[in-house]
């Protein structure tokens, strides 16, 4: 893991179609570190599927040029099975172009872990 408290942020929002489905699912965050502390926010919601995912802290990020990945804890309703009581951690990963002034974002995951 990198800790660069001096580093940039990653933010991001947009939607997509998850495969056989016939709504969208969106998503937005934003990463960063606040006085050496990662912060930020995550949410997800798959609108077919019900299920909304909501971030309640960021643990880490590591920000490169043309990437981000952080991790947390939240909350998801819709699919409660998915976490304990006390919540659910979950990892995202952004993968963007090198363009300088107007990334376009490549490929976005955001995974629950177990």
């Amino acid at each position: 893991m990198v800790y660069d408290p001096e580093g940039s942020r990653a933010t991001g929002e947009g939607w997509f179609d998850p495969a056989g489905e016939s709504e969208k699912a969106d998503f937005e965050f934003t990463a960063k570190y606040k006085n050496d502390v990662s912060t930020g926010y995550l949410g997800f919601k798959d609108n077919d599927a019900e299920i909304k995912l909501k971030s309640t802290s960021i643990d880490w990020l590591v920000i490169s040029a043309a990437s981000a990945q952080f991790q947390g804890t939240g909350t998801i309703k819709g699919d409660e099975g998915l976490c304990t009581p006390s919540g659910c951690r979950w990892r995202t990963t952004a993968i963007t172009s090198e363009a300088k002034e107007e990334k376009t974002l490549l490929c976005y995951k955001t995974s629950i872990l177990w």
